[in-house]
This record gives C-alpha cells, sequence and structure tokens, in this order.
C-alpha cells in the first residue's frame, strides 16, 4: 500500500468473493518495538490489540469483496405476459466453525443491481419494456413481440461485476398444443375458436381441410365459405350443404401441433349413404370387427341392432346413445350371447332421434364370410 495525505492506496492481490478487507487506522504510540512475524496490529472480535496485547486506539473499518455478478431467476412462466424475473446479488462467503471438519458457505447481500445498467433485447434488438424494482430487486418485462423469439438480459452490480446473459425463449415452458373447439355443427356460419394460453397460435402454420381438400393455407383461404380472424382467434366456416369432413392443423409458438376433425350437421336429420366396411367381412381375420358408418346428418340418439336375413333377433350394438357425426360403431360377428354367428347375410337395424324429437330409420345389410379354420 502507500498513501499520500489524505488518500490511502490499497493493491490487492486476487482476492476472493466473500471475503474480507479489514483496514486500521490506530495511533501509533500503542506500537512497541517489539515485533512479532512483521506484523504491528491484530484485529481481534473484541478489538484491535498491538502485538504485545495492548489495546489500540483505531478505527476499524471492514470491506466485503465482491468479485461475482448478479443471478437472474425466473418467477414466472417464459411465456407470461409480463415475465417477471428476481435478480440477485449475493457474496459467497466461506466460513469454519470451530469444530468443523469441512468449510460451509454463508450469503450476504453484495453491492447490488446497478438499475441502468439493464438491457433486454429481442432478437438482437434493444427494448425498453420494462422496469426494474430495487427494493425488491424484480425486474418485470413485457415482451414486445410475438413468435420463438430469443430474449438476452444484460446487466451488472454496483461495482461493476457483469451477470452471465440471461437468455429465454418465450415458448421454452410450453409442452401442450394448441386448443382448438366450435360452436353446434349446425350453426350457420359455425364458429371454430384456436387458443393457446402459453406461447400463442402461430397462425402462419395453420392448414384447414375439406373433404380431404386443403383451402387454407396460414391466412391465405382459397374458398370465401373460410374467415378467419387471428385477433380474436375465431374462424368462421360456412360450409356447403351436406355432410362434410373438416380437418384443422395448428402449431403454438414452441411448435406443439394441435389437430381436430368433424363431420358438419344439417339442421334436418337424415341418413346420408349409411353402410359398413369391409363388406363382407370374417370374424376371424386379424381385424374382426366391421365398421358401421351411420351417415348421420347431425347428433342423435342411435340405437343399432343386428337380426339374422329370417327377422331374429341377434345383438345389440348399443341403445339410445348419443352419436355425433363423426362416431363410428362396430360389430365383431358375434350373437348377444358371445358366439359366431353362422355365415350369411344380416340385417343392421338403425334408429336416430334427434332433441327435436325428429325419428329417422335405416336398415343395410352385413354379409358374414368366414374361411375355413
Amino acid at each position: 500500500f502507500w498513501t499520500d495525505d489524505t488518500t490511502l492506496y490499497v493493491e490487492l492481490i486476487n482476492p476472493c468473493d466473500g471475503q474480507y478487507i479489514h483496514v486500521v487506522i490506530y495511533d501509533g504510540h500503542y506500537n512497541t518495538d517489539h515485533v512479532e512475524n512483521d506484523c504491528y496490529v491484530r484485529v481481534y472480535d473484541h478489538g484491535v490489540m498491538d502485538c504485545v496485547g495492548n489495546k489500540a486506539s483505531a478505527e476499524h473499518l471492514v470491506f466485503p469483496v465482491d468479485r461475482l455478478g448478479p443471478i437472474c431467476k425466473l418467477l414466472t412462466p417464459t411465456y407470461a405476459n409480463p415475465v417477471k424475473i428476481k435478480v440477485e446479488d449475493w457474496l459467497d462467503t466461506l466460513w469454519y466453525a470451530v469444530s468443523d471438519t469441512f468449510p460451509y458457505h454463508q450469503y450476504k447481500p453484495g453491492s447490488r443491481v446497478d438499475p441502468s445498467s439493464v438491457t433486454i433485447t429481442e432478437d438482437g434488438v434493444e427494448v425498453t419494456s420494462f422496469t426494474f424494482n430495487p427494493s425488491t430487486s424484480v425486474l418485470t418485462y413485457t415482451p414486445t413481440a410475438s413468435g420463438a423469439i430469443q430474449v438476452e438480459i444484460n446487466l451488472a452490480d454496483n461495482v461493476g461485476n457483469w451477470a452471465t446473459p440471461f437468455r429465454f425463449r418465450p415458448s421454452d415452458d410450453d409442452g401442450e398444443p394448441p386448443m382448438i373447439t366450435w360452436t353446434s355443427l349446425t350453426e350457420r356460419p359455425i364458429r371454430i375458436r384456436i387458443t393457446d394460453a402459453k406461447s400463442g397460435v402461430d397462425w402462419s402454420t395453420l392448414k384447414f381441410y375439406e373433404d380431404g381438400l386443403l383451402i387454407c393455407e396460414g391466412l391465405d383461404c382459397t374458398d370465401e365459405a373460410v374467415v378467419i380472424d387471428a385477433t380474436s382467434g375465431v374462424i368462421e366456416y360456412s360450409q356447403p350443404a351436406g355432410r362434410i369432413h373438416v380437418e384443422i392443423e395448428v402449431k403454438d409458438n414452441a411448435g406443439n401441433l394441435g389437430t381436430e376433425s368433424f363431420y358438419t350437421e344439417e339442421e334436418h336429420l337424415a341418413f346420408m349413404d349409411p353402410h359398413n366396411y369391409p363388406n363382407p367381412f370374417d370374424p376371424r381375420a386379424g381385424n374382426s370387427n366391421t365398421t358401421i358408418d351411420l351417415g348421420l346428418s347431425k347428433t342423435a340418439y342411435v340405437t343399432v341392432k343386428i337380426y339374422d336375413f329370417a327377422g331374429e333377433y341377434v345383438a345389440t350394438i348399443v341403445t339410445n346413445q348419443y352419436v355425433s357425426t363423426s362416431d363410428n360403431l362396430y360389430w365383431d360377428g358375434t350373437s348377444e350371447g358371445g358366439t359366431e354367428v353362422a355365415n350369411g347375410t344380416y340385417l343392421c337395424y338403425i334408429k336416430a332421434k334427434d332433441s327435436n324429437g325428429a325419428t329417422k330409420t335405416a336398415v343395410i345389410e352385413i354379409t358374414v364370410l368366414k374361411q375355413d379354420k
């Protein structure tokens, strides 16, 4: 160290974070000529003493060493709006208890965060949509851009130690796909809502199919029957007459894919080409069921029973079951008692009743053709 009339200069060689620098200014007449390891003053818990134990009249100043930058910790998910981040600046002080073989760490406040040092960038572009509260050490950041942006936060403490750049994407904590819902399938137009409460919907990935034909990709639609409002998250679909199979695919900004499909419904109940497949079918084959496509024009309560060609009762598939236009039923080729039926043609009797009380019936022929074992 060296000094002038007013200032004491000290050159420190590699002090550690959390250590303390003791500066003692004392009246020299307390010293004696006794020299012990070239040390004239010692600092004890009970005061400042010279080398032979005389208590010194001294000013004892203690300065903690702060060499580490602040640490950022998320208080909210990365997709929150706003995102809250706790910024802490601690000294890591190593302590030894008298009876301890190993040291332990004790953390004490450091020089704290310098609010003027805080910068936030979105994909490299600096933004100012944040506040920092020094009393709580909480940084509140409101994203200005959507999508899979890269956020980077840089800041330092009051002695110039910079934190490791804190990076995240708002989509990091999102593992769930968008939610696709719709109103009554008999409404005109059908209102389809797409939401994603976390990273948000990526509308550029939207695909809208009508009976297998892609009619919308992103926000571009070739069919005027589809109107997309990405702001409200609503698609209005004024489908043509008839039973239409609609399929929707869309991703969120985290890349999670959401899919849904449905059949549109007519205002009035009707059967539209009810059939089964395969037909004929072999109950002993790998796929032992035949699929019964009811071809309903709207959702209804359905009863389905199987009879042989002579009109004798064989089995019941469902009784008064609520079935949508996209639901199918199945028969495994067995009777009510679970025994295999004989080869031949069977009558599948279908009765449907809608919520208005309208009733329709239909009959399809199902042929059972078992191969010899």
